[in-house]
């Protein structure tokens, strides 16, 4: 079996070290597999909604269980083979924290107001009101003048 890294996207993801697609002997291609980061390997997802939730749908799914095991063991060693042609700094990206959202009728929590900059000025304030403006005021446009 012949497998190709066409693509490999580490990901910032807690659980998901990168996103990678695939092609298998020429002919099929599988966009979007899940690398784990405890090295195992998890199909794409398909996310639809039903009654305003999002339903996650295995996109690829290999029902005969030998198949399966050879299938991940040949992508796996061809992932292992890909990345030691990477540099470094895109084999993996360090996993950024989940930020918890608010539940829907709780409020989030206020941020404070940040201060707002004091003005600083040149002169008084009175001579700051008082000065005039350098241009004249425009006339009225002619179309809202009417004769009658």
């Amino acid at each position: 079996m012949q497998i190709k890294i066409l693509k490999y996207s580490a990901s910032v993801r807690e659980q998901i070290q990168a996103f990678i697609d695939i092609q298998i002997n020429g002919w099929l291609r599988l966009n979007g597999i899940h690398y784990l980061r405890d090295g195992t390997l998890k199909s794409a997802q398909l996310t639809p909604m039903r009654n305003k939730r999002r339903v996650f749908l295995p996109a690829v799914e290999v029902v005969d269980a030998d198949l399966r095991e050879l299938l991940t063991a040949e992508i796996l060693a061809a992932i292992h083979q890909h990345l030691e042609t990477l540099p470094p700094e895109k084999r993996m990206r360090p996993p950024q924290p989940i930020v918890p959202r608010a539940q829907p009728g709780q409020r989030e929590p206020e941020k404070p107001a940040a201060a707002l900059p004091v003005p600083q000025y040149c002169g008084t304030k009175a001579s700051a009101v008082t000065a005039k403006p350098d241009h004249k005021p425009l006339p009225p446009p002619r179309r809202l003048l009417v004769d009658r």
